[in-house]
């Protein structure tokens, strides 16, 4: 698992077992593209980025937009990204 994966960075798709029927990128390779809420380059469509509105409230998933090698763009939480 990857926590804070920098753009430019390889990685492998994984999702556990229980889930992987409802996801179709499972162990597909790609490229980070962008963090949530950081800056993007040109042309790529912002990542929703959460800011807590109470104090103690849980974050949800740290999500990165990856680039898949096929050329599809996906949103993805890190701790679903390992190094490829």
């Amino acid at each position: 698992m990857l926590s804070h994966p920098t753009p430019g960075t390889r990685v492998r798709l994984r999702y556990a077992a229980r889930s992987r029927a409802a996801a179709p990128h499972h162990d597909r390779l790609g490229t980070v593209v962008a963090r949530a809420g950081r800056e993007r380059p040109a042309g790529v469509p912002a990542v929703p980025a959460y800011k807590p509105k109470r104090p103690g409230e849980k974050r949800p998933p740290n999500n990165h937009l990856v680039r898949l090698d096929d050329g599809a763009l996906v949103v993805v939480p890190a701790g679903n990204l390992q190094k490829a």
